[in-house]
């Protein structure tokens, strides 16, 4: 019984490492393997989908919805060139559950 519990801890935890870790669209695609004809849909493809979808606004950023609901984030980057600029490079990333409802889309997409 004791077993039994740390096991369901090992779990848990497990789980949780798991609902911390995100992909970027690229990988997405590579995950789901998906087929356009003979070739797999690649990360353009799918920034496409989405943004027909209407989960991603223009510039492929998530409408704030689905930041709110778990499945996307985005990871802001500042880049600096010395003496000359700063600007601020924004890049959507997709959780465990983002990659479960861009399945669900493509389900549907596919009917």
């Amino acid at each position: 019984f004791r077993c039994k519990i740390q096991t369901k801890s090992i779990v848990m935890t497990l789980e949780e490492e798991l609902d911390e870790t995100w992909f970027d669209i690229g990988q997405v695609a590579n995950i789901l393997q998906l087929k356009i004809g003979k070739r797999l849909m690649g990360r353009n493809q799918l920034f496409k989908l989405l943004r027909q979808k209407r989960v991603l606004q223009g510039a492929n950023l998530p409408y704030n919805r689905y930041v709110q609901l778990g499945y996307f984030t985005i990871q802001k980057t500042t880049i600096e060139k010395v003496g000359q600029y700063t600007r601020v490079s924004e890049k959507t990333l997709v959780s465990l559950r983002g990659i479960e409802f861009i399945k669900t889309i493509l389900i549907q997409n596919n009917e």
